[in-house]
């Protein structure tokens, strides 16, 4: 009989990976072998997909989660294998003290990694990977050498694709030709290695905030009046305002329907500018000095957005994505799917772990 699982996710990214895979494992282990438990941030994934699940309030009450109260419930619940997500280490450090509450009960880990940024989820403030699960399933092998140059063994990493991905492109079938100005969404991103969580787009830009600078940019480039703009906030950042007249706030959940009400997306390095490609629409990627400090090398494949250096250059940019989203020899995208495969080799992934745990090597935490 094969040891008791816990399925855990936090973020929304790792919601949307882990879900589609979650109702699978739970056929495949009936009489209580799994419990899935979703934090408040995931619920919607396992809610959209039907999935049933345990919300984590229902079970502690108070969040975030003490860990000496995690590692107590872990052990209590019998728990002999771990699957889970792998989320930052700001504010809520719950998944990342259930991977320390895993090793400390003597079971195995298995974390799956949502997005090809993050290295630094699996280190502690002094440095040391005690947030490193004995395995770790990666997207793709731009993501494994991503982790690998932050100093995680490769010997623990196996290549799952990512589900909620593969998905996403089929959304293209889907998306209605352009109109005759684009409707732009700008995605943004929170400031989390400063701590406060405020957007990348509040940060200063040409003595005004990025975000208007990026606004009457965008502006420009089109006929006035024009191109609609939007502006998505993360669901972890803190809300600043008031928004630029006339830019609509695109809060809530991640539907699909976003995705195709929007022609041309613009952020810095989000999971949604890269589910925006695969959905067919055109993207900006903002590599620019403002942003510099919350850049990672690595962060999205080069085929997902158009990048430009500064932030004159957005217009530009904008331009040329956006005449360049009819042709399709411009998406490499385009044809097969880059994910296809994803959702079983990660099913797979998954029951091999918890049929078999992790190989002996993996056991300790990464050096």
């Amino acid at each position: 009989m094969a040891p008791r699982t816990l399925l855990f996710s936090q973020d929304p990214g790792g919601g949307n990976l882990l879900a589609p895979a979650a109702r699978r494992l739970a056929d495949a282990a009936p009489g209580g072998g799994l419990l899935i438990v979703a934090h408040p941030l995931s619920e919607g994934s396992f809610s959209r997909e039907g999935v049933p699940f345990r919300p984590l309030g229902e079970i502690f009450g108070e969040l975030p989660v003490p860990a000496e109260k995690l590692e107590s419930w872990f052990r209590a619940e019998g728990f002999g294998r771990l699957i889970c997500s792998l989320s930052s280490t700001h504010l809520d450090l719950t998944n990342c003290d259930l991977i320390r509450a895993a090793r400390a009960a003597g079971a195995p880990s298995l974390g799956l990694i949502d997005h090809w940024k993050g290295a630094d989820r699996f280190f502690d403030a002094s440095g040391a990977p005690a947030y490193c699960p004995d395995l770790i399933g990666v997207i793709d092998e731009l993501c494994a050498r991503n982790l690998e140059r932050a100093g995680i063994e490769r010997g623990r990493m196996r290549i799952a694709g990512h589900p909620a991905l593969e998905r996403v492109f089929r959304l293209r079938e889907e998306r209605t030709p352009p109109g005759a100005a684009p409707r732009i969404l700008l995605v943004s991103q929170p400031q989390a290695d400063e701590g406060d969580f405020m957007s990348i787009f509040a940060l200063p830009c040409n003595g005004r905030t990025l975000l208007e600078e990026a606004v009457d940019r965008l502006r420009e480039a089109f006929k006035p009046g024009e191109a609609a703009i939007g502006y998505r906030p993360h669901p972890k950042e803190r809300a600043f305002g008031p928004l630029p007249a006339g830019v609509r706030l695109e809060a809530g959940p991640r539907g699909e329907d976003v995705l195709l009400r929007f022609d041309l997306f613009a952020g810095m390095s989000s999971l949604f500018l890269v589910e925006a490609r695969l959905a067919g629409g055109a993207c900006v990627e903002l590599d620019i000095p403002e942003v510099e400090a919350f850049r990672q090398e690595g962060a999205m494949p080069d085929w997902a957005a158009r990048r430009v250096g500064a932030i004159a250059e957005l217009g530009e940019g904008a331009r040329a994505a956006w005449a360049a989203m009819a042709d399709s020899a411009q998406s490499a995208a385009s044809g097969d799917n880059p994910f296809s495969g994803s959702l079983e080799r990660t099913v797979d992934l998954c029951l091999g772990f918890i049929a078999h745990g992790a190989p002996a090597e993996t056991a300790a935490p990464a050096k």
